[in-house]
């Protein structure tokens, strides 16, 4: 476990945003301590590599959403959560201009094939973010207040015009 020091802490935020703005494969490693007002020698001393700083990134972000932090809150118990999710997801966009998507799926299409722990980073949000998901609709289905999922055999095999 890293310690947490207001150095690093500024990196992960510079560098979350800078991945979230230009993708990890568009962001230099320079930019990072640029941005945060840092040093090269705290860059290497903490991440150690590009990949030690996005793994240390994607370990935030996924902590800040988990504990209720991020800024359009994932937590969803109640019709009113799921709609003020989306609500709140349309306000961030459109204060940024409609210019970013996803910070994990952004720094996700740019992890490479041989880096898996970083691809386990990406996976391990999604299947958060899925099960939480799952269980609010399986919840809301047994108080019969949503429709029971449809079977295959009911869905369409073809969309025509």
């Amino acid at each position: 476990m890293s310690i947490a020091t207001p150095a690093r802490q500024r990196m992960v935020d510079a560098a979350l945003d800078l991945f979230h703005v230009q993708g990890v494969n568009g962001t230099s490693v320079d930019q990072v301590p640029e941005r945060s007002g840092t040093g090269k020698g705290q860059f290497a001393h903490y991440f150690g590599s590009k990949t030690g700083l996005v793994h240390a990134v994607l370990q935030h972000l996924h902590q800040i959403i988990r504990d209720g932090q991020a800024p359009t809150g994932y937590r969803v118990e109640t019709w009113a959560d799921l709609d003020g999710w989306f609500d709140r997801y349309l306000d961030f966009q459109a204060g940024v201009g409609w210019e970013r998507s996803c910070p994990i799926g952004t720094i996700g299409a740019d992890i490479a094939d041989d880096q898996e722990l970083l691809r386990q980073d990406v996976c391990l949000f999604f299947e958060w973010a899925r099960g939480s998901l799952a269980r609010f609709f399986a919840e809301r289905r047994a108080a019969g207040s949503c429709r029971p999922m449809p079977t295959p055999t009911v869905w369409p095999t073809s969309v025509s015009p």
